[in-house]
């Protein structure tokens, strides 16, 4: 399955649980993050919904332990060879 199938089959799925993603351009971000198996580190509403309702592994920019501009390595609470992606975005 392509990044955009599953964003399509995410964003569909939500909606019909009742959950409607304000930038469905977030679900491109979450679907590689998915299919990755990657961890997303974020600031934003959407993926705290996609979070609660896919297999989405996430992390807040609340939960870390530094700065975000000081993000080369894993925050405190990752294993050594997680993978893990930023999503860089306006506060929702």
């Amino acid at each position: 399955m392509t990044v955009v199938d599953h964003a399509i089959d995410l964003y569909r799925g939500l909606r019909k649980q009742g959950i409607t993603i304000k930038k469905p351009y977030d679900c491109l971000i979450a679907s590689f993050a998915i299919l990755e198996d990657m961890y997303l580190l974020h600031n934003d509403s959407d993926f705290r919904q996609m979070e609660n309702n896919s297999k989405l592994k996430v992390y807040s920019y609340k939960e870390i332990d530094r700065p975000i501009d000081d993000l080369e390595t894993p925050p405190r609470g990752f294993e050594p060879r997680t993978q893990w992606l930023t999503a860089t975005c306006s506060a929702s």
